[in-house]
């Protein structure tokens, strides 16, 4: 099942036209009943049935297949971006390739690298979401992540877990003026719906974060995974913050 197209609209057309066939295309995703088995899940049964409907607005003209053009009065943000400090970028970028099974990245991982992608392609501001991927590591990350934020680019900060400072760590990063928290599971080693994050999360919480997961399968780790949907539906109900 899949779709090679999500919008004939060429840029210029009329708005009227461009809400059509968005709503047309929303009509028929909505006929199509997708079936989603859990990979790796195999002590019960795992199968849930979810309808999707995707809708891609892309403010550039060059896009002419995947674009519906409303103008310059809309801001296109990319709400998952990376970058790293200049000194370890590259090394960065060359681990999470070989991690993704050789995808090609599309910038050095630098900060001007992001910037210079975010010019070329039309988007006006991205969310660049760091991670500390062990407790050394926190305070270094959430530096540089407070060193970068403004302008086009909006940073999250990230605390490990099982740092004995993680909670000092999240008001720091209150702090800083950063919006929220991104947390990896699987680099991390945790799951979601872990008893020890409850006060993580009532913290995160209390300082009003968001708290962005990266969650599903990664193609980076064995299972079992950190983030899968039935352990993030158990964890959602310890938060009172916003999550994605």
């Amino acid at each position: 099942f899949g779709f090679t197209r999500v919008c004939s609209t060429k840029p210029g057309a009329s708005t009227r036209r461009c809400v059509v066939e968005v709503l047309l295309f929303a009509v028929f995703s909505l006929a199509f009943q997708v079936r989603y088995e859990i990979p790796h899940q195999k002590s019960r049964s795992s199968e849930r049935d979810f309808y999707y409907i995707i809708i891609v607005f892309i403010k550039k003209k060059r896009y002419t297949n995947l674009c519906i053009n409303f103008g310059d009065d809309f801001m296109l943000i990319d709400f998952h971006a990376h970058c790293f400090p200049e000194k370890i970028a590259l090394r960065a970028v060359e681990k999470l390739s070989f991690a993704s099974g050789g995808l090609h990245p599309n910038t050095d991982g630098t900060v001007r690298g992001l910037q210079e992608l975010m010019a070329k392609t039309g988007v006006d501001k991205a969310v660049v979401l760091n991670i500390a991927t062990n407790a050394t590591q926190q305070k270094n990350v959430n530096d540089f992540a407070a060193s970068i934020n403004g302008g086009n680019l909006i940073s999250f900060g990230s605390v490990f877990p099982d740092s004995e400072d993680c909670l000092e760590e999240l008001e720091r990063i209150k702090a800083l003026g950063l919006k929220g928290i991104k947390f990896h599971p699987d680099y991390q080693g945790f799951n979601v719906d872990d008893e020890k994050m409850k006060p993580i999360y009532k913290k995160i919480g209390q300082l009003g974060l968001i708290t962005v997961f990266h969650a599903g399968f990664d193609y980076g780790f064995p299972p079992p995974y950190g983030a899968t949907p039935d352990k993030m539906e158990r964890a959602l109900k310890w938060f009172e913050s916003p999550v994605i």
